[in-house]
């Protein structure tokens, strides 16, 4: 079956102002821009998105193109897209090379008009810039979903170039809407106590852990208990690991725990879970995004983090609902806008049953209405709550009598 893509209006958007930046004069610098860093969400289409880019730009006599990974599954997806969009025969004297961050035989990539650099936080390394220096090229392309290094490098490109953010793309359906839950405590056993016990809840899931320690024990005690499970890590060869992705990716394997390899370089749109471990704000939305993923039969997805430490995911998207581990059961925190929906249909019910008595409504003081009376002022209580997250003391009393 022949690949076929629907561009998005975000998507044609970005690649506009990114040619427009590659190919127009700059009024202030007097010349065309030399690099442009193209920002947006995990799942949100940059490889498709930078392979528009450049199409376009063969039209401006752009003939020898580099993609730039410092995994070998990006090269791979970027060599799949050129062959799916037929590149190859929209631009047939285009050279487009890929390369690993690590090459050092650059060969016929020197001087080439345009590198497209993947997970382009990683252009600020060692290797990165020696690659680029190697290579030279005339214009530089970075895409990445976080713009930004923990080690505080900065980062220089000219241009960044970004649209929607994760919020609406979850909004406008090209982003999965998620539930998040929070638990006590983060920790080997913690972790796969609560995933055993909602296993048709979270499903297929990534686990994120501390250390290797960590991760191994986590395997064994899912195995244990009859889950295929597996861990991966950058140590490993890659033939090993792409054993373990296949199997991960057509069932063979219910859960994968790593340390931090799995934050980029790889697609699992099936994904059900992903328990994101404490951690700063741009390594937090690499390991939730992996979930955020659309695919057919995936109604939603869930982000797993522990309460009180780590930057919340729900800073950075909306959640449909959140839930607390309370008592070994999950309890609402916030709610979503059917469950508020509904809850205002309920208020509303009351509020006609009693209006339909008005000599009730004037005295309050018969007490055939009594029962109504209370029901009324428990969900004219419960709604003014509804947008604030109690701590755990109130919870329960808030939410009590909520199915």
């Amino acid at each position: 079956m022949p690949f076929t893509y629907q561009e998005r209006e975000y998507q044609t958007r970005m690649v506009d102002t990114a040619v427009k930046h590659f190919t127009e004069i700059d009024p202030y610098v007097k010349r065309e821009c030399h690099s442009v860093m193209l920002l947006s969400p995990c799942g949100s289409g940059k490889t498709v998105t930078a392979m528009r880019i450049i199409e376009k730009l063969y039209e401006q006599d752009y003939r020898k193109v580099v993609f730039i990974a410092h995994r070998h599954r990006l090269l791979n997806q970027a060599n799949n897209y050129f062959r799916w969009m037929e590149l190859q025969d929209k631009c047939k004297n285009l050279e487009f090379y890929t390369s690993s961050i690590y090459e050092k035989d650059i060969g016929l990539m020197r001087n080439a008009d345009l590198v497209i650099f993947d997970e382009a936080h990683h252009s600020a390394c060692d290797s990165g810039v020696r690659l680029m220096g190697s290579i030279n090229p005339k214009k530089t392309l970075g895409l990445t979903a976080t713009n930004w290094r923990s080690d505080r490098i900065k980062l220089v490109f000219e241009k960044l170039v970004e649209d929607y953010g994760i919020n609406s793309l979850i909004e406008l359906g090209y982003l999965s809407k998620y539930d998040h839950y929070l638990i006590d405590k983060w920790g080997p056993e913690e972790v796969t106590s609560v995933y055993l016990k909602n296993i048709d809840l979270f499903g297929k899931s990534i686990m994120f852990f501390h250390t290797h320690e960590e991760s191994e024990y986590a395997v064994e005690l899912l195995k244990s208990a009859g889950i295929r499970a597996s861990s991966v890590y950058g140590s490993m060869n890659d033939s090993a690991r792409e054993i373990i992705y296949s199997q991960f990716e057509n069932g063979e394997i219910q859960v994968l725990c790593n340390l931090m390899l799995l934050t980029e370089g790889v697609d699992f749109p099936d994904l059900q879970t992903v328990f994101v471990k404490p951690s700063i704000k741009g390594l937090t939305t690499q390991m939730g995004g992996r979930a955020l993923r659309i695919t057919e039969g995936k109604n939603i997805a869930n982000i797993v983090q522990v309460s009180g430490d780590g930057y919340s995911f729900a800073r950075i998207a909306k959640a449909r609902d959140s839930y607390v581990m309370n008592g070994g059961k999950w309890s609402r925190t916030t709610y979503s806008k059917e469950f508020i929906a509904r809850i205002t249909g309920e208020i509303f019910k009351y509020k006609i049953a009693l209006a339909k008595d008005s000599l009730a409504m004037e005295s309050l003081q018969f007490t055939d209405n009594r029962e109504t009376q209370e029901q009324l002022a428990f969900l004219d209580e419960h709604r003014r709550a509804l947008n604030k997250i109690p701590d755990l003391e109130e919870l329960a009393a808030i939410t009590e009598g909520v199915e």
